[in-house]
Parts: structure tokens; C-alpha cells; sequence
């Protein structure tokens, strides 16, 4: 079984490595397997198709590397190996991402009491410079500053979001342009926007903690973990439909009041600016709908158990010889508790009656069997009585004659014919 986690990075090299170390320059059926180009190799192309089954880390993503959008110059194979290829979804470990038991944060809080979240607001806006205010929307980014991260789209809205009252504070490494634009907002808008050019693991567990929204715009994403643990903190998401990101956040729907998060489909800049706005403003307006959204979003399950169950479901396919073994179900204890035995009540003595004479008794009827299919009713039609037609009488029969006795048919009188006409030339 092959994993792909991100077919961008296939393991591109020089053909000579067929012959210097693989040592299968000289087997054509291999090296064909392995060559993309005229001199180059492809690692990621061979596991295509020499694995029995592939999967990648979101059902989504399974389906959009097998477009040339998304294949990076592989979907042709992934179209061909399709029936082998399924997306199981990556999980978290609960345990280490808990707000009710992590000590990497100012407070811990659950999901039935989050006034834990308001002091942990407090003390990251406090940490980064901005203004100590819970009436503003505080959004965070914990991630690679890449093009493939949506960072494009942060340069191009991020004017919109500080000048709309929106708090933003971003902490990752990644290009020289997005660095130095994100230090050109933090200059601008003192109080409202923070930038953190640094990797750094605690702050960013105290920023999941702390913030409102956790903005996730990514060009491509395979699976995303940045969401799961922002949801799990009880920090909404908002993403792009793409990948993972479409498979773990459920857009909300101001109807329903459903949803974990918030999303937008295309790459555009403006939508990613609308999508914020429609966070912010149910921030602002309906406190109780965003309140339970955040019970939403911190009551899904991204553990490893589901996910683990459908890679066994996988193994054991792919070994029918290997019985899997029944799963085990603890079952709670039941403790019998002891009852206590009723006295028995007294007799009373009873004064007999004398006997009454015996009267004849009625001969007993078996009782009926009550599933004792009841008889059919059967309905016949009387049959009405013809009414005889009155018999009409028959014309006579024609007298024959004896045969000898008929009259011959007479010839058919014979037509005269006309003269032929005279042929006729052409003058």
C-alpha cells in the first residue's frame, strides 16, 4: 500500500540512478515504470503503479489529484489506478489537544464551561501588543507562509479585514515577500494586527486557545490538521473548500444553524474577505448562534478510531487469508442489588360454607383456536335466466338444377378493337 500526503513532492531525480543505484538500467519493463521524461526518474510514479492499493489523506483530495489541476502531471495514472485509490481522513490525538487538561495555555476550559477561553483572549492579546477587548473578533494563522497556504489571498484582504475591526495576529515563517508584508500591516495598524516571523510551538498552542477564528485559506490542502485543532479549542474555522478543509468544516447555514465553521469555494480574495466578514458578524450580532457554534465545532470527534478502523478495514482486504478479530466492547458492569424477601402474609381462618347442592354442568365447548384461519366467504353470482329469442324463419333455399341441366355460361362479349394508328416520324 502506497500513502500519498502531498503529490506535489514526488522524488524527481536523474536516470543514472537506474543504473548506479537501482541497478535496473539494464531491465526495460522497470526502468519504463520509473521514467517520466527522457532523463528523469519518478519514485512517486513507480509506487503508482506497482502498488495494489493507494491512499491519500482526504476523500476530497483523492478525487482532485485525478485532475490535471490538482495531479501535478500524475492524473493520468491516477485515473488509470482509480479503482485502487481511496482518501481516509487524518485524526488528532485528543489527549495532547484537550483545553481541559493542557498546561501550555493561561486557563483551561471544556466545551460545557469556556470562561476559561475569555481569560486566555485576554492574556494572548496582552502577550502580542494588541488592545485587550473581548467586543473584537480576534482571528489567527499558525502556518508556512507559502503561496500554496493562500497567503496571495491574506496580502491582497488584509487591508479590508484590520480596517473593518478586525483583530489579526500570524505566526509562521515561509517567503521574503509575505514576511515583510505582514510586518508592513503590523506597522500600520498598531493594536489590531500582530506578526510573529518565528517558529515557535507554544505560541501557537496558546493562539488555538486564545483566538476567535482560525483563518485557513489554502490553495490545495491534502488533509489539514490546523482546523481540527483549531475546532478542538473551540476556535472556528474558515477555509476554502478544497481538500481536507471541504471534509472536516461544515460551512454554517444561518437557517439551519448548522455548521462548524465557515468556507468559500474559489481562490479570490474578495470571497476569502466575505467569508471573515460573515464570521465577524455573527460575532457581533447573534452571540447566541456563534455560541453554539463553537459547541459544534468542540463536540466533533477526529480521533484516530475511525480512522484507524478504516485502514484495518483496508489490511484485511487486502489479506482475506488473515480472520479479523471481533472488536471489543466494554461493556459496563451491572452490581445485582440485594432485595430484601416480603413476610409472608398470615392465613386467616376462613369459615366453610356448606356445600350447595351440585347443579348439572353444561357440556364445555373447546375454545376456538384463535389463529384459526376464519372460512372464506365466498360470493357467487346468480346466473340470470336467458330470455329465448324468438326463431325467425329462413328464406328458401334457391332451387338447384341438376348439373346436366344448367345453362352454359355464355361467352363474354368480344370488344372491337380500333385500327392501329399510323406511325408517326419525326420531321
Amino acid at each position: 500500500m502506497f500513502s500519498i500526503h502531498n503529490v506535489a513532492f514526488q522524488g524527481q531525480f536523474s536516470d543514472t540512478v537506474m543504473e548506479d543505484i537501482l541497478g535496473v538500467a539494464h531491465i526495460p519493463a522497470a526502468a519504463s515504470q520509473l521514467r517520466c521524461d527522457a532523463c528523469s526518474i519518478n519514485y512517486m510514479l513507480g509506487a503508482l503503479r506497482y502498488a495494489d492499493a493507494i491512499t491519500t489523506v482526504s476523500p476530497t483530495y483523492a478525487n482532485e489529484i485525478q485532475t490535471p489541476e490538482f495531479g501535478e502531471g500524475l492524473d493520468g495514472v491516477l485515473r488509470e489506478r482509480s479503482y485502487a485509490l481511496q482518501g481516509i481522513l487524518n485524526g488528532i490525538d485528543v489527549a495532547g489537544f484537550d483545553p481541559a487538561t493542557d498546561k501550555r495555555i493561561a486557563a483551561n476550559y471544556t466545551v460545557e464551561d469556556r470562561s476559561g477561553k475569555a481569560v486566555c483572549k485576554a492574556k494572548l492579546q496582552e502577550e502580542l501588543g494588541l488592545e485587550v477587548r473581548d467586543d473584537r473578533p480576534l482571528m489567527v494563522m499558525v502556518t508556512r507562509l507559502t503561496r500554496q497556504k493562500g497567503m496571495d489571498l491574506v496580502m491582497y484582504a488584509l487591508d479590508r479585514i484590520l480596517a473593518g475591526g478586525v483583530q489579526v495576529a500570524v505566526l509562521g515563517t515561509g517567503d521574503r515577500d509575505y514576511e515583510d508584508g505582514l510586518r508592513y500591516f503590523q506597522d500600520k495598524y498598531p493594536g489590531t494586527m500582530a506578526a510573529r516571523i518565528e517558529f515557535d510551538p507554544a505560541l501557537s498552542q496558546r493562539m488555538y486557545a486564545a483566538a476567535d477564528m482560525f483563518l485557513m485559506p489554502s490553495k490545495f490542502e491534502p488533509c489539514g490538521l490546523s482546523q481540527i485543532i483549531a475546532m478542538r479549542y473551540g476556535t472556528l474555522p474558515i477555509v476554502r473548500e478544497t481538500g481536507g478543509l471541504k471534509d472536516t468544516v461544515q460551512p454554517y447555514n444561518e437557517f439551519t444553524g448548522e455548521g462548524t465553521g465557515f468556507s468559500f469555494s474559489n481562490f479570490n480574495g474578495d470571497e476569502m474577505g466575505d467569508a471573515v466578514f460573515r464570521a465577524a458578524r455573527l460575532f457581533w450580532d447573534n452571540r447566541d448562534a456563534w455560541n453554539q457554534l463553537v459547541t459544534q465545532a468542540m463536540s466533533q470527534d477526529f480521533s484516530w478510531t475511525h480512522s484507524a478502523d478504516k485502514y484495518l478495514d483496508l489490511y484485511f482486504f487486502m489479506h482475506p487469508e488473515i480472520e479479523r478479530p471481533a472488536a471489543v466492547v466494554d461493556e459496563p458492569v451491572v452490581v445485582a442489588e440485594k432485595v430484601e424477601a416480603e413476610p409472608e402474609p398470615k392465613a386467616e381462618s376462613v369459615v366453610e360454607a356448606p356445600a350447595a347442592a351440585e347443579e348439572p354442568k353444561a357440556e364445555e365447548k373447546p375454545a376456538a383456536n384463535l389463529r384459526q384461519r376464519r372460512p372464506r366467504l365466498v360470493r357467487r353470482r346468480l346466473k340470470r335466466p336467458r330470455q329465448q329469442r324468438p326463431l325467425r324463419a329462413r328464406p328458401p333455399l334457391p332451387r338447384q338444377l341438376p348439373p346436366r341441366q344448367r345453362p352454359r355460361a355464355s361467352a363474354p362479349p368480344q370488344l372491337s378493337r380500333r385500327p392501329p394508328r399510323p406511325r408517326s416520324f419525326p420531321r
